[in-house]
């Protein structure tokens, strides 16, 4: 069993040294780890000596949550600007400008093969998937699958 009353200061060194800089704060990570070795101790997954040492251990658990974290992050489609240093954020008010361009292209290119292509393009960089599309507008599943697949033939051209 890993006690954490007398490793804390190790617990705290390994986060603040190995983890900083990273998405979460430090103080936030080191109050997870415990957390999640609190939960381990009372459970079946306990810290066993002889499969790794201490800081072994409280680095893979560390590890572990900011990876998780990092891929719900990477996944979350809405980045803070704040998360953004000001060179990047420069960077992003110049692209959304040119995307908002390209994309209104790209939209009227679409509206001039047919309605279904604007409506579910519209809807798919809203970021509907293809069976909320179908539940909210006149179309199937089938052609919104279809129309989707027209969208990145047409998309796929337009950038060669």
């Amino acid at each position: 069993m890993f006690d954490l009353t007398e490793n804390y200061t190790l617990v705290e060194r390994i986060v603040h040294s190995k983890f900083s800089g990273y998405s979460l704060d430090s103080d936030d990570l080191v109050q997870e780890v415990c957390f999640k070795i609190h939960r381990q101790n009372l459970g079946e997954n306990q810290y066993d000596p002889d499969r790794a040492s201490e800081s072994r251990y409280v680095y893979m658990i560390a590890e572990s949550i900011v990876r998780r974290s990092w891929q719900k992050s990477k996944n979350d489609p809405v980045v803070k600007a704040s998360d953004l240093s000001t060179e990047y954020q420069e960077r992003a008010v110049k692209n959304s400008h040119f995307e908002k361009v390209l994309l209104a292209s790209f939209k009227r290119r679409l509206a001039e093969e047919s309605e279904a292509l604007a409506d579910i393009f519209d809807l798919t960089v809203q970021g509907y998937s293809r069976r909320e599309i179908a539940a909210i507008s006149p179309y199937t599943e089938y052609r919104v699958r279809q129309e989707r697949e027209k969208i990145r033939m047409l998309l796929f051209d337009e950038v060669n």
